[in-house]
């Protein structure tokens, strides 16, 4: 008895032991040659580092071991990211803390439960945009508004990718790509991709949007020009709820849903891809946007000086900008009859008469239904900005005259 206490005691006192030196992933910190001048090695003191902004730092190697401690700030970068409606400087939110800032649908939005579904705000919130409205916002949370556009500042390129897999081949793809082309100038492009097909028939939904944005500042940070391009593209399925005839969902025949028939769209199958542009009964909504806006202040210089730069500063007072933009957009509803492989559909106007009072008539004898509304619009906008603090941007008096073309064929 006496034997086996002594030998847990001296097996736990050799795990003990033997555990100091024991790690999951042992830390590494690498040893560098140390560079060499005319043959000779240098000293520890000789050896510098550059940080991401260019001021030459020394090495924490004064003991002259060879071994140097990792600088993290050499993997990081930081990006001003501005829009048109804020003047103060943020970053990137990269933590993945809030799931739903990642996700288009807003935590606070109901939907029909397929992604790029129509979606509804359960909180009350005041139109954003002032003037005309075209009036459909069913679909705004999948697409780049211009509003949101972003303007970045960045020492180097960065590039952001994203993308998203879920069940029945649900893909959100996200590409973010900005740098400066001068120092004084800023690029950035932006794509989103949302492809779902749906558990039901003709319930496939297929989005894409692309935004180009360009900054321009001068050296003096008096002028400042800005320029969008902004594309959306909204193409949704619909195929009006499953008949009630029977209790389809809960027959084991009809286990799978894509069986199961509803009251417009036809039949059709499930695809997968995500560039298809084959609709037969659904919207289509399409958005183009240009957008151009200069600006010009004054106010007091004054710079920054340090041992080895000068950074100018600059406070604005009075601001003069013109914003010239141009928007075409279109919204179509359609069901058409189709006899392809993939669909087949015969559109019933009865349908159409019975829930909305609507009477299409058509002179080749087949039923079809077609809504759409396009408009075209130029804005020429002239403002003025008076800045009562120099230092808090954010608060101003703008006085401004706009001039609103509209032309709409309905």
């Amino acid at each position: 008895m006496k034997t086996s206490v002594v030998y847990r005691v001296m097996v736990g006192l050799l795990f003990l032991l033997a555990g100091n030196a024991a790690f999951a992933q042992e830390p590494v910190i690498p040893v560098r040659k140390r560079p060499t001048i005319n043959g000779q090695p240098t000293s520890p003191q000789q050896t510098n580092t550059v940080t991401p902004q260019g001021n030459a730092r020394p090495k924490s190697d004064t003991a002259g071991t060879g071994i140097e401690t990792r600088d993290y700030s050499d993997d990081s970068l930081q990006v001003q990211v501005y829009t048109l409606s804020r003047s103060a400087a943020a970053t990137f939110d990269t933590s993945i803390r809030d799931y739903t800032s990642r996700f288009p649908i807003p935590a606070t939005h109901v939907f029909l439960g397929n992604d790029g579904s129509a979606t509804r705000s359960l909180l009350f919130s005041t139109p954003r945009r002032i003037g005309w409205d075209p009036g459909f916002h069913s679909n705004d949370v999948y697409k780049l508004r211009l509003e949101d556009a972003r303007f970045y500042n960045t020492p180097r390129p960065y590039t952001e990718l994203g993308y998203m897999l879920a069940s029945g081949t649900e893909q959100i793809i996200d590409i973010l790509h900005t740098q400066n082309i001068r120092p004084y100038w800023n690029a950035a492009f932006q794509y989103r991709l949302l492809g779902a097909p749906g558990t039901f028939r003709n319930q496939r939904n297929n989005h894409r949007s692309y935004q180009i944005t360009s900054w321009y500042q001068s050296q003096n940070k008096r002028y400042n020009n800005y320029f969008v391009i902004l594309n959306n593209k909204i193409q949704s399925g619909e195929n009006g709820g499953i008949k009630t005839d029977r209790d389809y969902l809960n027959d084991p025949v009809f286990d799978r849903r894509l069986a199961i028939p509803t009251n417009i769209g036809g039949s059709s199958t499930i695809g997968t891809d995500l560039f298809s542009n084959n609709l037969v009964t659904g919207r289509r909504e399409k958005e183009f946007n240009l957008l151009l806006r200069q600006q010009y202040d004054f106010g007091r210089k004054d710079s920054l000086v340090t041992d080895s730069t000068i950074i100018p500063l600059f406070y604005p007072r009075l601001r003069f900008e013109h914003t010239l933009r141009y928007g075409s957009y279109s919204y179509l509803y359609q069901d058409v009859p189709s006899a392809s492989n993939a669909t087949k559909n015969a559109p019933d106007s009865a349908y159409y008469n019975d829930r909305y009072g609507i009477k299409f008539q058509n002179s080749n004898g087949e039923d079809s239904v077609r809504l759409e509304d396009r408009w075209r619009e130029w804005s020429n906008d002239f403002s003025v900005y008076q800045f009562p603090d120099a230092n808090n941007l954010q608060q101003f008096i703008k006085v401004g005259l706009e001039l609103q073309l509209l032309h709409g064929d309905l």
